[in-house]
């Protein structure tokens, strides 16, 4: 056969193999093998069938990190120059009956951080969040952090009011340090120059 029918099936064997894994309860290891296909067919038809087989399998492993359902959900959870409390005013809160309520504070920098209920993120996609502002016009970074100096971080503009839904793809994040996905020790999120009585809400952080 030609070379195109033997990618054909390379991927097609691939695919079917991590369904198997799957199937046997082993995610993580069926995402692992996929990962060199993902990377050596990207931007390919091949690649688009990878990518494809990939969400199949991650969405199938979405896990709710904090919900903030429970006025208790938000005591891991503390503020850097600002306030971080429990809401449960029902047009702050995106699903379920509470949200993180992050009052930030005038300045340069000002952040809400949280120890990770599930460390081992490596079988997972995905990172998203629901945040509500107000006002507009800053941004917020969303950092893994695995180290002191070691995290994944995702910068988000917060060109809008209301609610909107961040979600970004662990692979894509930007680096710093060695970050290691099996061990998230924290997580924070950030805002950069808010403007002044700025206050965001936080729901449905999952991978």
């Amino acid at each position: 056969g030609t070379p195109e029918d033997k990618d054909a099936k390379e991927v097609a064997a691939a695919i079917a193999k991590a369904n198997d894994l799957t199937e046997a309860g082993k995610a993580s290891e069926a995402l692992a093998g996929l990962r060199p296909l993902r990377e050596r067919f990207r931007g390919t038809a091949h690649g688009a069938a990878v990518d494809a087989a990939w969400e199949a399998i991650a969405v199938r492993f979405v896990r709710v990190l904090d919900g903030f359902d429970r006025q208790g959900d938000v005591a891991g959870w503390q503020a850097l120059n600002g306030k971080a409390e429990w809401n449960a005013q029902a047009d702050r809160v995106k699903s379920g009956a509470g949200s993180l309520r992050w009052e930030t504070a005038p300045g340069e920098m000002t952040g809400v951080l949280g120890s990770s209920p599930h460390a081992d993120w490596s079988g997972y996609a995905w990172l998203s969040f629901w945040v509500h502002s107000e006002k507009q016009g800053y941004s917020i970074e969303v950092r893994a952090q695995s180290g002191a100096q070691d995290a994944l971080s995702h910068v988000q503009p917060v060109d809008g009011t209301g609610w909107k839904h961040v979600r970004v793809r662990l692979d894509k994040m930007r680096t710093m340090g060695k970050p290691d996905l099996k061990n998230v020790q924290g997580l924070g999120l950030m805002a950069y120059q808010p403007p002044a009585g700025a206050v965001l809400f936080v729901d449905e952080l999952r991978l």
